[in-house]
């Protein structure tokens, strides 16, 4: 299924629908509200993202910090 409205909420809710360990997010752009979300999930999340130039994300911008 591909969807395209409401993603961070469908991304931030879906593992209340199935029993989840895990997030993995592969996005082309990610802001640093959503990275600070992902903090205060009950679990292990990781993001791969893309589409920034050669010197990569602002390091002030993103911060991640691994949960387990």
């Amino acid at each position: 299924m591909l969807y395209t409205d409401n993603l961070e909420e469908i991304i931030f809710h879906r593992h209340e629908m199935f029993a989840s360990d895990e997030l993995i997010v592969l996005s082309g752009y990610v802001g640093p509200k959503p990275i600070e979300r992902l903090q205060r999930l009950p679990f292990h999340s990781k993001v791969i993202y893309g589409m920034y130039g050669e010197e990569g994300i602002n390091k002030k911008v993103f911060i991640i910090q691994n949960k387990r």
